[in-house]
Order: C-alpha cells, then sequence, then structure tokens
C-alpha cells in the first residue's frame, strides 16, 4: 500500500490568496494535484485541509479522495504531515507527499516515483531536474515512520532529506516546469502560460 498525503493547508500569505483555488484552465490548482494523483498507481490518496476548508473540499469533491482537516494548520506545514500520516493503515509501505500549489505534476511522475520505489532499494525517491531537488517525495514508511511523525515547524520532511544524502535516490525528470510551484503573481502567471500552451482547449487563467 502506497499512499499519497496532498498538503492543502496554508493559507499562502506571500500570494495574497489562497492559492490551491486559483483557477488554471477549467478548473482549480488544487483539482489538478488531486486528480494527478488519483490517475496514478497511488493505492489511496489523503488531502489535508486547513485555510478556507470547506472551499478546498468543495472543488475535490467528486474524486476519490479522503480529506482531513488540520485544525492546526496555522503552525506549519509539519502539523499537516503530521495530520495526514495519522491516517494511514497498518499495510502501509511508502508514503508520498504532494504539494497543493504544483498542478503541473502528472500521474507519469508520481508514477516513476513509485516504480523507483521498488528498484532502487531506496528509503527515499525524489525527482531531480539538473540538481535541483523537486517535489512529489516517496518516503518508506517503516524506515521513516518515526523521523516523520516527529517533525515540527514549516519545512516539513525536508530536514530529513537533506540530513540523509545517502539514502535518496533521484528520479531525473526532463523539463524543469513539473518541479513549479506557485508562491507569487509572477509564479502564477507563469504556469498559466504554460498550462495555456499545454492544454490549448482549455480557458485561460
Amino acid at each position: 500500500m502506497i499512499t499519497g498525503i496532498i498538503l492543502a493547508a496554508g493559507v499562502a500569505r506571500r500570494m495574497g490568496q489562497l492559492k490551491q483555488l486559483l483557477p488554471l484552465g477549467n478548473h482549480p490548482i488544487v483539482w489538478h494535484v488531486a486528480t494527478a494523483a488519483c490517475h496514478s498507481q497511488l493505492d489511496a490518496v489523503i488531502l489535508v485541509t486547513g485555510a478556507r476548508a470547506d472551499a478546498v473540499t468543495d472543488v475535490i469533491h467528486d474524486l476519490p479522495i479522503k480529506i482531513i482537516h488540520n485544525v492546526n494548520w496555522e503552525d506549519g506545514q509539519a502539523g499537516s504531515l503530521a495530520t495526514g500520516i495519522k491516517q494511514l493503515t497498518p499495510d502501509t509501505e511508502a508514503v508520498m507527499f504532494l504539494l497543493a500549489d504544483q498542478p503541473l505534476v502528472t500521474p507519469t511522475l508520481i508514477d516513476s516515483l513509485i516504480d523507483a520505489y521498488y528498484t532502487s532499494g531506496q528509503s527515499i525517491i525524489c525527482p531531480f531536474y539538473a540538481d535541483l531537488r523537486g517535489n512529489p517525495v516517496l518516503f518508506d514508511w517503516q524506515e521513516w515512520k518515526d523521523a516523520l511523525s516527529t517533525l515540527s515547524g514549516d519545512q516539513g520532511a525536508r530536514k530529513i532529506i537533506v540530513a540523509h544524502p545517502e539514502s535518496v535516490h533521484p528520479v531525473p525528470v526532463a523539463s524543469a516546469e513539473i518541479l513549479w510551484d506557485v508562491d507569487t503573481e509572477e509564479d502564477y502567471q507563469r504556469m498559466c502560460a504554460i498550462f495555456s500552451k499545454n492544454n490549448p482547449s482549455s480557458q485561460d487563467c
């Protein structure tokens, strides 16, 4: 059992509005992330809400996803991560963390990380473009259960990855686009331009 946890709780202070709900084509950004997860080889998908939880839930209610609310979402990403992993079942082999503001992540990328987990023998699987590490990231649950369960602050699982480079298996990706997230208005406009180019039949942002 490999479960994906989508972290969608943040309020996006730098952006000035909730980036998860910004339109991208015909759907909000978080819908694209959730749909990619549902169309991948992940066995289950959990989405952790926080700010404007009802609005985020409304846009993905038709997808086969378990939705969990982090009441302490303002404390940082680690709290949302902890909220999600509390829902993991005893048969969990690995957990993949996805970010709600990376709508260019594809089922193909998610599947390539899962395949690498089974073939590499490594316990942390990350996509890399050149020397740039991106998301989503997959962790072997038994290996990293204790470390993931005791994280704090707003860095999430990044500190584990940085502290244990020997455990990381890089999965090369062909384009930096799938590593981009939305932190600023400029990021959003760039994302819209790429999405419109790749999906000419969809409406503009």
